[in-house]
């Protein structure tokens, strides 16, 4: 199997999650918490990793394994395929269209794969670190600005993680506030990261993220030729910093002691 057929799979993956996403949006009925108020789990959540895990099963040989937010499962093998069925739950339960489908695949521990699907916009964000990024169906050739005053910037903010990933997180959003040209912050890590593959912002930052939630963003950011850091918050967590280039993050972790701690990938 080329890399090729493993862009088309991950891509159909996340079709077929956005599928089940798109029919439930606005109908959803069972809204659970899982660990606290902000961490929330639907019928479609579950719904639609049941799909996935169906199709990947099928298409793959035991050289691959399939880890989900909602079902598990072990890293093991060569190949590992990170599932976030519905990346921003709390943005589908209130009805807010941003939310997203994220399938992305590590080849021996390195970012290799990725799709991400907005099922309302009806957008696939899809490629590999080795054959580049695609929006739909349009090549990604994102430009990016050079400074912070230019920067359009996202963060997700960390409810569940460290007193310092707490810390960085309130620094960057206030410096941002001041002095970067625009702040976001919609509710979808993968899509936060699909768009600073896109273009669409200069830097995204989130200090505690699951594999399923970054898998496919970095390989997307890798794939254009942006700057990804990460950050090893325990055994399943992890800080991430994307941005279209290399100046972003230096500016910013001399503001930010904290980032200092974060990898380059």
């Amino acid at each position: 199997m080329d890399i090729g057929e493993m862009m088309s799979i991950a891509s159909e993956a996340a079709y077929l999650a956005g599928e089940v996403l798109q029919s439930k949006y606005l109908h959803v009925k069972d809204i659970r918490e899982k660990t606290d108020i902000t961490d929330l789990v639907t019928e479609a959540d579950k719904e639609a990793e049941k799909v996935v895990r169906a199709y990947l099963e099928g298409v793959l040989d035991d050289k691959h394994s399939i880890v989900g937010e909602e079902g598990g499962g072990s890293a093991t093998g060569r190949y590992v395929w990170y599932v976030d069925p519905l990346d921003g739950t709390a943005n589908f339960a209130k009805g807010v269209p941003i939310f997203s489908v994220s399938v992305g695949m590590l080849d021996e521990g390195r970012f290799s794969v990725g799709a991400i699907y907005h099922p309302t916009e009806d957008v696939l964000y899809w490629g590999s670190v080795e054959a580049g990024a695609w929006i739909n169906g349009r090549k990604l050739v994102p430009r990016y600005e050079a400074e912070i005053r230019g920067a359009y910037v996202g963060l997700g903010f960390p409810r569940r993680c460290t007193e310092g990933a707490k810390d960085a997180a309130l620094i960057f959003q206030e410096y941002s506030v001041l002095h970067a040209r625009k702040l976001r912050s919609i509710g979808s890590a993968a899509l936060g990261l699909a768009w600073v593959a896109a273009g669409f912002l200069d830097v995204y930052f989130q200090p505690c993220l699951s594999m399923w939630d970054m898998a496919a963003g970095v390989a997307l950011v890798l794939a254009v030729g942006g700057s990804v850091y990460i950050h090893k918050v325990d055994d399943t967590t992890y800080g991430v910093w994307a941005s279209g280039n290399n100046d972003l993050y230096t500016a910013y972790a001399e503001i930010i002691p904290y980032l200092k701690e974060y990898v380059k990938v």
